[in-house]
């Protein structure tokens, strides 16, 4: 997380030093199984303190973007949320949400096994995470992401496709990845 958070310092830029002396939280929403209506997991959303200009997720991705430190924040926001789970005793799966190019990017660089390491310390059984591919931009290399998709399997971790059909999904995306849970757009 060290290392992580030394990058984002790098930065010099709003968020960076937002996070210098404020923390991310997480949220837990429920995730729903249609067919009976049982939560079966829960969402992590990651939040900045209330009342700051951090507060939301959308404030916190847009300056992520624009300080160049999106998968530096992408990665801190599964720690932040494995650490949040962990603490406060959940039970069930938790899914996690991160883009699919910061997946790859975060496999080339060794970051899974920082989180798989993180999760075992604390507790947290990999079989227990599912990966949540985000659909805000386009995969960069779609079969190196089928690539990472089998090594995190190995490892246990489920995959699910976050808002199916908003318009930068695809069934190709479906087809390789192949998740085992899908949560499809609201619309």
């Amino acid at each position: 997380c060290f290392g992580l958070l030394e990058r984002i310092a790098r930065s010099r830029g709003a968020l960076a030093q937002f996070l210098q002396h404020h923390s991310l939280h997480c949220v837990f929403q429920p995730v729903v199984r249609l067919s009976d209506g049982q939560v079966f997991a829960h969402e992590a959303l990651i939040r900045g303190p209330a009342g700051t200009s951090f507060s939301s997720p959308d404030a916190i991705f847009a300056a992520a973007q624009n300080e160049n430190i999106i998968r530096e924040i992408e990665s801190l926001c599964l720690i932040v949320a494995i650490r949040c789970w962990v603490a406060q005793q959940r039970q069930g799966r938790l899914f996690l949400n991160i883009s699919a190019n910061a997946l790859i990017d975060a496999n080339r660089s060794g970051q899974i096994s920082l989180w798989l390491n993180l999760a075992s310390r604390l507790g947290l059984q990999s079989r227990r995470v599912v990966l949540e591919i985000t659909e805000h931009e386009r995969v960069a290399d779609m079969d190196e992401l089928e690539q990472v998709a089998s090594a995190l399997r190995i490892h246990g971790l489920g995959l699910a496709l976050d808002d199916f059909g908003d318009g930068r999904s695809s069934l190709r995306l479906w087809s390789q990845v192949k998740p085992e849970f899908v949560k499809t757009d609201k619309y």
